[in-house]
């Protein structure tokens, strides 16, 4: 099957992983700092929800792919087939 480049569902799958990466990160860095334990424990579980997102984004982008046959993000390299 030739890959669908131009596939608008791959694009906003693409855009909705992408929004919930930079999420992520943001999330990871409010860990960092001079933290109370209650304010710790809000970060955790904020970047523990990031980080969900960020998985269930990936895992719809990779089941996209496949199933359609798009072609896999240049940004995902082996992500896809090794995921």
């Amino acid at each position: 099957m030739m890959p669908n480049v131009t596939c608008p569902e791959r694009e906003a799958h693409l855009k909705e992983y992408h929004d919930a990466v930079q999420a992520y990160a943001k999330a990871v860095l409010c860990l960092d700092g001079d933290l109370t334990p209650r304010e710790f424990e809000a970060a955790h579980k904020a970047s523990e929800t990031a980080r969900a997102e960020f998985d269930r984004t990936r895992k719809e982008l990779k089941e996209h792919v496949i199933a359609h046959g798009c072609e896999p993000p240049a940004m995902l390299p082996g992500a896809i087939a090794s995921a």
